[in-house]
């Protein structure tokens, strides 16, 4: 008893994922403190170019749910999903575009899924 749980509180689930989930609250919130706190910036977030507009579409809607990764220093975006406007009285549009881009800033076409 000296932790302040007993020893069946150990094999209860429910207490060891709610004190498991308080933890990692803890430490999360532990590290945004500490990082405020010292002023310096350690995640630095830049825009990167907007995705080409997709199929037969003439506006960049960008897409949900592609598959992406990143490959000798490039960002790969393949298929993926969107709404052509107007959005209201449209079905969703799936897409099989892969686009690459490149370490210049420039969106490649890589083919069809």
């Amino acid at each position: 008893m000296a932790l302040g749980f007993s020893r069946r509180d150990l094999t209860d689930r429910t207490f060891c994922s709610t004190r498991m989930k308080a933890h990692r609250l803890y430490l999360l919130l532990s590290f945004l403190v500490l990082a405020a706190s010292h002023g310096q910036e350690y995640l630095k977030w830049t825009p990167l170019s907007d995705l080409p507009p997709l199929g037969d579409q003439t506006e960049a809607l960008g897409v949900a749910g592609p598959y992406v990764g990143v490959h000798n220093d490039a960002l790969i975006v393949a298929g993926g999903a969107n709404f052509p406007k107007p959005y209201w009285g449209e079905d969703k549009v799936w897409h099989d575009d892969i686009w690459v881009l490149n370490a210049a800033g420039e969106w490649i076409h890589g083919g069809d899924l």
